[in-house]
């Protein structure tokens, strides 16, 4: 297992400040990049604290913009990864926040009724929205597994990425295409 934060790089940004702010999140290169604009480091929380003060001045900078999951992105993301093709998952699975790892009937009809709602395509995006507004409910997590990987890619609400086995045969190419519709919406590799 490998966690891995997000990140959105600023255009004007060179390598050499990409690879120091790199090195604040974790000892490891840079794993995933797409673009040179969108980026997957590995995640260590102890260096991470250690560099807090750092990493809080290149965000006011706007050097960075991290990855932070919203119930809207987490919509967004189910509704893609069930119509888009070409991000193929054969499982995809969401849990709310407040479930302390037990569902309650109220948790699960509602994620019964979003999940059908979402294959049968029959709300459109914002009444969906407003059906898990309306239940005061927050998705702590997306989990879903590409089509022909053993591997599952997870998506926390802190915007960290979990690949249980990054070594394994999970296509690193969805990661950052999913990464990507994230934080712009669509995909430039489709267009």
């Amino acid at each position: 297992m490998t966690i891995y934060k997000a990140l959105q790089i600023r255009n004007d940004i060179n390598r050499e400040t990409v690879n120091a702010l790199v090195s604040l999140f974790s000892e490891a290169p840079i794993s995933l990049t797409k673009n040179e604009k969108f980026f997957c480091v590995k995640y260590n929380p102890d260096i991470y604290l250690s560099n807090e003060k750092k990493i809080s001045k290149l965000y006011r900078q706007k050097t960075f913009k991290p990855l932070i999951m919203t119930n809207y992105k987490f919509l967004a993301l189910l509704v893609q990864l069930k119509k888009d093709h070409r991000i193929d998952t054969e499982y995809t699975d969401f849990y709310f926040s407040d479930t302390e790892y037990t569902e309650t009937d109220d948790h699960l009809d509602l994620k019964e009724e979003i999940k059908q709602h979402i294959v049968e395509n029959k709300l459109d995006f914002e009444d969906l929205i407003n059906l898990l507004s309306d239940s005061s409910y927050n998705i702590k997590f997306v989990e879903f597994k590409p089509k022909n990987s053993t591997d599952y890619i997870t998506i926390y609400a802190s915007g960290n990425i979990k690949c249980s086995n990054p070594r394994g045969n999970v296509d690193l190419e969805i990661v950052l295409d999913v990464i990507e519709f994230l934080f712009t919406g669509r995909v430039t590799s489709y267009e």
